[in-house]
């Protein structure tokens, strides 16, 4: 049975050194948008976020879509969660 679920936004939040600097929602048709362009930046040398650059350079929407049609996914879906304690930051990516 096919679900019609669908994110309708990504939300971004940001703690850098135990203070909320970034809580940013997008609709859901721009991060998809974002990602066609992502997939080109994400070739670049991003340092310590390396391994979050590579999952986002690996999604691709129209799986996680159908992945939501047939329930093998659900929401809200954490997408990428950076933690450095040493820094007291995080970052979390996730499509609500």
């Amino acid at each position: 049975m096919k679900r019609t679920v669908k994110p309708k936004r990504m939300l971004v939040h940001v703690v850098e050194n135990g203070k909320v600097t970034a809580d940013v929602r997008l609709p859901y048709s721009l991060f998809k948008m974002g990602m066609k362009f992502g997939k080109m930046a994400s070739k670049e040398d991003f340092g310590d976020c390396e391994e979050a650059m590579a999952f986002l350079q690996e999604f691709d929407t129209a799986a996680f879509e159908q992945a939501l049609a047939t329930g093998d996914e659900t929401l809200p879906a954490v997408l990428v969660d950076v933690c450095e304690p040493e820094k007291d930051s995080r970052v979390t990516i996730t499509l609500e």
